[in-house]
């Protein structure tokens, strides 16, 4: 009679995989750009904000004990959207905006930024369709319009129209992006134990299952089997 004895022997190590990720808030046009067209008894101070998620408020430590931070960076751009309908005449843009940004430790300045895009319908003529302000190791923006900023400025080879400035609002936008990777903090050298693995054996499809809890943080598991036949 001949037996036959299975040994599973199961070691289970995990590391985690950093993958970037993004938050993204925008600023339409049509409101940041209204009070410079129309004018009017109030002035409207737009904003637009992007953190990463359990980063405030101040004195949060989160993320400092619970992940490793591999890169964060924070970008603020005026564009011309290019999904929108074209128009057709030239014009150039400038928006002055405040930009406050927060480091790890919650420690924040703020700085003023001037942009500017340039558009010509003319194929082959120049054409600045994005203006952008990028800074490494930000963790959350704050972006103000001041709506009555004189510094917002319409430029064209003759006087645009009410009308063609309000087209010119309807294309632009400003987005602010969080882009940052992280992982979670955890010991991905520890190997599971013997009572943390499971196994089931399915007679119909002569199946061995292995299971094991989900580890946060672990993006891959290596695992390692083998029998002995007797």
């Amino acid at each position: 009679m001949r037996a036959l004895f299975c040994i599973v022997g199961l070691f289970v190590q995990f590391y985690a995989l950093a993958g970037i990720e993004t938050q993204v808030s925008y600023i339409n046009g049509t409101a940041f750009l209204d009070y410079a067209i129309h004018g009017g008894s109030t002035v409207p101070n737009t904003f637009a904000y992007s953190e990463l998620t359990d980063f405030n408020p101040p004195g949060n430590v989160d993320w400092e004990n619970n992940y490793k931070i591999i890169s964060s960076t924070g970008r603020v751009e005026l564009y011309i959207d290019g999904s929108a309908q074209p128009l057709f005449f030239k014009y150039a843009l400038e928006v002055p905006v405040e930009i406050t940004y927060y480091k790890l430790d919650h420690t924040f300045t703020t700085l003023n930024h001037k942009f500017r895009v340039d558009y010509d319908p003319v194929e082959g003529s120049y054409h600045r369709q994005l203006d952008m302000w990028q800074l490494d190791g930000v963790f959350a923006i704050n972006v103000r319009v001041k709506g009555n900023d004189p510094s917002i400025q319409f430029f064209a080879d003759s006087p645009l129209t009410t009308g063609q400035k309000e087209d010119i609002s309807k294309v632009v936008k400003i987005r602010v992006t969080k882009e940052y990777d992280k992982i979670v903090n955890f010991d991905y050298q520890r190997s599971l134990q013997w009572n943390e693995i499971f196994l089931s054996y399915d007679n119909t499809d002569n199946q061995l299952n292995v299971s094991w809890s989900v580890i946060e943080g672990a993006e891959v598991y290596d695992l390692e089997w083998g029998f002995i036949e007797r």
